[in-house]
């Protein structure tokens, strides 16, 4: 009576699926169409967000500040911090799923061993199949809770980004003609939501999977060997729909990168313990120009001018420490020995100042960060105390003719030369 049933099946199968597809018989698995795959710019939003938002200085860099007005922004923050973590969870799992492949062709084995007895009258090893059966839960079982709890995480992510996205419609950021300051919200949002929704998904069919494995198995009940037909062919397809999602995932190193804010420091040809001139493209003729300290020669309280003489010298020529996410620590190699670096302040000046705590602790104007701009070969710069809406800028309304200098100060990002600097090693 089961080999009929069985037979009838089969033939149903076969009748209602293309050739390419259909079970060459009751127990076979056959191979589901993967669904789309998430992109990797996807996974770098996501990363990047994750740092802009939950990571930075202090609130004034732009995605953070847009955001600190939000209702739940303290969720928000949260949530994007901790999903450096969250994306090494999804990738385990992932990595476990994959892996489970083998328990297809086990209870695929098994579904045609209990499909023979029950034909041929062959003789059933009931323990051995308990064994194998009691493994595949186990290894299930092991697999449930933590994948529970990364679900509901994304979901309490999702919600929250569901919100933001929305919230932050109609808040462009002006700064954002000039520099990529952070992936647009909206595409993290859809990119949150696609892997909740693809992780819900699988969780579900997981559970109905782990359900549907029973220990105890019979030749003699067609439905037993049904069910192990189709449990083999759902896990089959779940482990299908996690490699459509691990397909393009990020290697470690490489999130990391993204995650801490590293990756900022590819936008400019800046090597630590290398000296370099800072030329603005304003200048011309004969004399060098750069962005200098006259501490020792023109302003005892170390404001920074725009110096131009003939050859560099100490308290011109530049050094750039890494002081982690993305942001720069810059002092001249006068100032070095004294302790003193790059600093802007409430007043939008440009000055040396005495590294807090001895270099250690700075203060939040003394964190820089250098951007690429639409004029290949240049760069600006922004502060953590000023955010990206503002750059350094020649403020040639106060130039000094007879000293040849020119002040230096924090103004409104935008397309002008002021802004605009040569970086050239020395």
């Amino acid at each position: 009576m089961a080999r009929i049933v069985l037979t009838v099946l089969a033939a149903f199968l076969l009748a209602a699926s293309p050739a390419t597809s259909a079970w060459a018989a009751t127990c076979d698995v056959r191979q589901q169409a993967p669904p789309s795959t998430i992109g990797k710019q996807t996974w770098i939003d996501q990363a990047q967000f994750g740092f802009y938002v939950g990571n930075g200085i202090n609130n004034r860099m732009a995605l953070q500040s847009r955001f600190d007005r939000f209702v739940s922004f303290n969720e928000l923050k949260f949530l994007a911090g901790r999903w450096r973590g969250e994306y090494d969870t999804g990738r385990r799992l992932a990595s476990q799923l994959e892996n489970m492949a083998a328990d297809v062709d086990t209870l695929a084995s098994i579904c045609k061993r209990l499909d023979d007895a029950a034909f041929d009258e062959t003789p059933f090893d009931y323990q051995r199949a308990e064994r194998e059966l009691r493994a595949i839960r186990s290894r299930i079982n092991a697999i449930i809770t933590p994948l529970v709890n990364y679900e509901s995480s994304l979901g309490r992510y999702a919600g929250v980004m569901n919100a933001a996205s929305q919230y932050y419609q109609g808040r462009a950021f002006p700064a954002n003609r000039y520099m990529r300051i952070g992936p647009n919200p909206a595409s993290v949002n859809s990119g949150i939501n696609t892997l909740h929704a693809r992780w819900r998904a699988i969780l579900a069919d997981f559970r109905t999977v782990y359900l549907g494995v029973t220990v105890s198995v019979d030749p003699a009940k067609d439905s037993d060997i049904t069910n192990m037909a189709t449990q083999a062919q759902t896990l089959s397809n779940l482990i299908g729909q996690t490699r459509a999602i691990s397909r393009n995932l990020l290697p470690q190193v490489e999130f990391n990168r993204y995650a801490t804010g590293d990756f900022i420091y590819d936008f400019c040809p800046i090597q630590e313990g290398r000296s370099y001139a800072i030329e603005n493209t304003f200048q011309r003729g004969d004399k060098l120009s750069g962005l200098g300290n006259a501490v020792q020669t023109l302003d005892p309280k170390g404001m920074m001018w725009l110096i131009q003489e003939p050859v560099l010298r100490p308290h011109t020529r530049w050094k750039f420490t890494k002081n982690g996410n993305g942001f720069w620590k810059i002092q001249t190699e006068a100032s070095v020995g004294t302790n003193h670096g790059l600093y802007t302040g409430p007043d939008t000046v440009v000055n040396l100042t005495k590294l807090r705590d001895n270099g250690t602790n700075l203060y939040s104007g003394q964190f820089w960060r250098c951007y690429g701009t639409e004029w290949s070969g240049t760069y600006r710069f922004s502060s953590s105390f000023s955010g990206e809406g503002k750059s350094i800028d020649l403020n040639r309304g106060q130039r000094n003719r007879s000293l040849g200098t020119t002040p230096v100060t924090m103004a409104d990002t935008g397309a002008f030369g002021g802004q605009i600097w040569w970086i050239k090693p020395q």
